[in-house]
């Protein structure tokens, strides 16, 4: 039997209850527009200094000022691993980051990761 909807959260699949967990219990603060930092795409990210999960930005785009994460899945493994050792962003990362951004806006989703939107690093579920 696949996850079954128990209490207004999904229950039986490990990512998704992983995630609703990490969303209840997190202590990310708040992002720029006020609004709470969750655990983004890939979770917890060991990082220099301690944990990331989402690293927001903010661009202008289409005439409004839009935040976004700069982890997200248009990144590849070689410029998430550059974020979490502490390195700058560069045009790149911006670059695909906007654009993932664009598409999730376009898409009617937020640009951030929302509940049952976790992933794995390696680019699995």
């Amino acid at each position: 039997m696949g996850p079954q909807l128990q209490g207004g959260a999904y229950v039986g699949n490990p990512n998704i209850d992983r995630q609703a967990m990490l969303i209840r219990s997190n202590g990310y603060g708040t992002r720029a527009d006020g609004s709470p930092k969750g655990v983004g795409y890939f979770g917890e990210i060991p990082g220099r200094g301690g944990v990331m999960t989402e690293l927001g930005a903010n661009s202008e785009m289409g005439g409004k000022d839009v935040h976004y994460p700069l982890i997200n899945p248009g990144l590849n493994r070689a410029q998430i691993d550059h974020l979490a050792s502490g390195g700058k962003p560069d045009d790149a990362i911006y670059d695909a980051s906007e654009a993932f951004a664009k598409l999730r806006i376009a898409q009617g989703k937020s640009p951030f990761a929302g509940r049952g939107e976790m992933r794995r690093l390696d680019g699995g579920r």
